[in-house]
């Protein structure tokens, strides 16, 4: 039998929203720095070329159309600097997983853009057509797992 993630207790007390700096929030960035800036909704954290975002804890296909409800997608890591970000963030927004938009269908992992994997970055994984939905560690990695657990989930949107 496969091991199966456990449910991550914590986040079903994890606030909706994310406290960021003043200068984050105000869409400041470091003017010393061109390659970080990055103009983002209130509400969304602007980090590179991107904005992020942490949604409340519900199941895989709940908080994808919430993402998309905001104009925006789960994150996703096509490469290993993306990768780096979501861990970044994951570390900052301090909770044990977090859905990202991979998932897998007809025998192929794909990001939500349908597009497939070319980069991953697997802690351990679970049989697939059982657990098909990924979650990113927050101490490193990702895994698949069981879609109707409650995550929290990071959603990303290009900056303007």
């Amino acid at each position: 039998m496969e091991p199966v993630m456990p449910k991550d207790p914590e986040v079903h007390s994890a606030p909706a929203a994310v406290e960021m700096s003043e200068a984050a929030a105000a869409n400041e960035e470091d003017p010393a720095h061109p390659e970080t800036m990055a103009f983002c909704p209130t509400g969304w954290l602007p980090h590179g070329h991107r904005c992020f975002k942490l949604v409340s804890s519900d199941r895989w296909g709940s908080v994808e159309e919430n993402c998309a409800a905001l104009d925006g997608d789960l994150a996703g890591a096509e490469t290993m600097d993306d990768y780096n970000d979501l861990h970044t963030l994951a570390q900052f927004f301090g909770h044990t997983y977090y859905w990202i938009g991979g998932f897998y269908f007809q025998g192929v992992w794909r990001w939500i853009d349908g597009s497939r994997f070319i980069y991953n970055n697997w802690h351990s994984q679970n049989s697939a057509s059982s657990y098909p939905c990924i979650a990113l560690r927050g101490a490193g990695g990702w895994v698949n797992t069981n879609c109707g657990y409650s995550y929290p989930a990071i959603c990303v949107k290009r900056a303007c």
